[in-house]
């Protein structure tokens, strides 16, 4: 079951800016390209794939985040497990936080079941909006 959540604001994120011990944050065209499609195919409204932007990429063990704009929403961060080698959508995040919240949304994270690196990393990108 797909979960879409209306956001708040516009952000403009670059995964250059991401500095996360332990986590890939390198954006190439071939992730972009991938989760593109894959951000498409979670909504549960029809979209395009072309009409995805990526801004941001978080990945260590099994999880992946990527930071979207979708054309039926505000921008959110998805969640995706790797399930049999192929990644699986699991949860998206949507909203301001600031940097008091940052806690809380590492524990939201951990209880996905993403590991530690990948939580606070989410976190560090969600409260610099």
């Amino acid at each position: 079951m797909a979960t879409t959540i209306a956001l708040l604001g516009s952000v403009s994120h670059s995964s250059a800016n991401l500095s996360c011990k332990g986590v890939d944050t390198a954006l190439t065209p071939e992730r972009k390209a991938t989760y593109s499609t894959l951000v498409a195919h979670s909504l549960d409204a029809k979209v395009a794939a072309s009409k995805v932007e990526i801004h941001t990429f978080m990945e260590a063990a099994s999880w992946s985040v990527v930071y979207a704009d979708v054309p039926i929403a505000d921008p959110g961060y998805f969640f995706f497990k790797i399930v049999d080698g192929k990644p699986r959508f699991e949860e998206v995040w949507g909203g301001m936080a600031d940097e008091s919240e940052t806690p809380e949304l590492v524990r939201w994270a951990e209880k996905l079941g993403t590991p530690r690196s990948v939580a606070e990393c989410f976190a560090k990108a969600a409260v610099s909006e």
